[in-house]
């Protein structure tokens, strides 16, 4: 079936750089220069071969993937595996455009082809409930100046220059191999590039030197004492928890099942002693807390369920929550997992899964439930899907939790508002981090809003509203509890990327229609002209 020809050096090569560079545009190792790598060669095998090379390419994508994304998707690897299977099949669609229209088209559009169909593809995948967890261009945070261009056109634009660097590169190697003329029009990438390169470079020149700047902190540590004294009690035995598992690890599925039973009797005397687990886990976030306070800091966040708790002892945390506000004069950003029994194994959603933010004076100005929880995974109850804004002295405030922020879409609507900074209380672990919050970033820099980020298994981070981390504290560091205490202006800068996100995406819809039209009308005119030019031979 195959030939030895698609097992040549050349082949085996671009093969193997394929696969290569496609692994290291995985969260776990995000290598800047892969993306780039990948879409190159990838394009360049893919114009090259017919269906049995397409055939040959796709388990070289398929085990690619599977590397790249276990332990990243919080599922076992048998599942990882399924969606794998789904996700290379699809992600050919952009390439098979390209395979089909490319030679069609005139000059002047043929390098625009596979940028626009790769962003458009990527566009429609990313209003999925996954979000924008599979957009490979947040590899790209380390070259911030390229990472402006989300300021007018969201992660599409970046998405768009990528790929159009790829279609330039195989473009100039093909009219080189058959000599052809370089169109002129084709430059247009590059200086294109150089524009984009040299509009970030000046908008991370502009730092607004303002010295209202106010204290603010992170709070962070795991749960691992509460859900491991529910297993204990359960099954009276302990579990052993490390702090790098991830949520596909064995032991991260076995302690679910002490949560289970706890959840099953959580009055019973059996569980006597995880009630005043929940009750240290609170009292070692308040200690913390007041260790941040004595340096300063006037806005506090802990990480996302930093504390568990059930329904009938709410009232009592929040009391406690409000008074410690109120005693150290800060603004309290309370993020909570309030369980409910009498739900659990009856309905879909059995936790409360929010943010309460409490003032100076102790006064609950807001709650906040997780918008978006993760599909499949997180039994939490959905929020509204508004992002409220908190005004203080020092700037306003709109919270958001973890997953909430992956979805460009939902944080769009501060762009709208008054928001100066995203509170964003999250829950990560080994194999996202510190990608998760890299991701994050961008949101920043496309609303134009700075960013206080509390991470349970990830990047704690201070970010300003171009992007860059003013400071930020690794889960991973020896240390119990994870406090970052930081001087930052609150501060929010003016974007284009409400008004030209969606356009440009508009625009791109528009000329992939064009490209089509051209290419299919080209097609029926040549087979239309070829019956005339047989007869005229004969």
């Amino acid at each position: 079936m195959f030939s030895s020809a698609l097992f040549s050096k050349r082949n085996l090569f671009l093969l193997a750089i394929i696969a290569i560079s496609l692994i290291f545009t995985s969260p776990k190792w995000s290598t800047f220069i892969a993306l780039w790598v990948h879409f190159a060669f990838l394009l360049r095998y893919t114009r090259d071969h017919n269906w049995k090379g397409w055939l040959l390419l796709f388990p070289i994508l398929y085990i690619g993937n599977v590397i790249g994304q276990a332990e990243v998707i919080p599922m076992p690897l048998s599942m990882v595996a399924i969606f794998m299977l789904v996700g290379s099949l699809i992600s050919l669609i952009p390439l098979l455009a390209d395979r089909l229209l490319h030679h069609r088209l005139p000059n002047w559009a043929k390098t625009l082809l596979f940028p626009t169909a790769l962003t458009l593809f990527q566009y429609v995948m990313d209003q999925g409930p996954q979000g924008t967890w599979g957009n490979p261009v947040y590899t790209q945070y380390s070259f911030l100046p390229l990472m402006q261009t989300a300021s007018i056109f969201g992660l599409y634009g970046i998405n768009f220059l990528v790929a159009w660097t790829a279609s330039f590169a195989n473009q100039w190697y093909e009219d080189r191999q058959t000599n052809r003329a370089f169109a002129a029009v084709n430059w247009l990438m590059p200086i294109s590039l150089a524009v984009v390169l040299l509009f970030g470079s000046y908008r991370l020149l502009q730092n607004d030197d303002s010295d209202d700047v106010v204290s603010m902190a992170t709070v962070a540590t795991n749960s691992f004492d509460v859900v491991g004294s529910m297993y204990e009690a359960a099954f009276d035995s302990a579990i052993e928890l490390s702090v790098e598992m991830s949520q596909s690890d064995p032991a991260f599925v076995e302690v679910q099942k002490g949560i289970a039973a706890f959840m099953a009797a959580p009055d019973s005397s059996l569980f006597t002693e995880v009630l005043e687990t929940m009750d240290a886990q609170l009292d070692k976030y308040a200690a913390a807390t007041r260790e941040a306070a004595t340096q300063g800091a006037k806005i506090v966040t802990w990480s996302e369920a930093a504390i568990f708790n059930i329904k009938s002892r709410e009232q009592q945390y929040e009391q406690l929550a409000a008074s410690l506000a109120n005693e150290l004069d800060i603004y309290l950003f309370f993020p909570t997992a309030v369980f409910h029994p009498e739900k659990f194994g009856i309905a879909p959603h059995f936790i409360e899964n929010k943010v309460l933010a409490f003032s100076p004076e102790g006064e609950l100005l807001n709650t906040y439930f997780k918008n978006i929880p993760i599909a499949g995974v997180e039994p939490s109850f959905p929020g509204d899907g508004n992002i409220p804004v908190i005004e203080t002295p020092y700037g306003n405030l709109s919270p958001l939790i973890c997953y909430d922020a992956d979805h460009p879409n939902l944080v769009a609507q501060v762009s709208q508002q008054a928001t100066d900074m995203l509170v964003v209380p999250t829950g990560d672990w080994k194999a996202i981090s510190p990608y998760h919050t890299q991701m994050a970033v961008v949101r920043c820099i496309e609303n134009g809003v700075s960013m206080l980020k509390a991470t349970n298994g990830g990047l704690s981070a201070m970010i300003d509203d171009k992007g860059r981390m003013q400071a930020s504290y690794d889960f991973y560091d020896e240390a119990d509890m994870k406090v970052l205490v930081h001087e930052l202006p609150i501060q929010s800068s003016d974007t284009a990327y409400a008004t030209f996100a969606p356009l440009f995406i508009q625009v791109l819809f528009g000329f992939f229609l064009l490209c089509s039209f051209y290419a299919i009308l080209s097609f029926f005119l040549k087979r239309k002209q070829r019956p005339a030019l047989e007869v005229a031979n004969v």
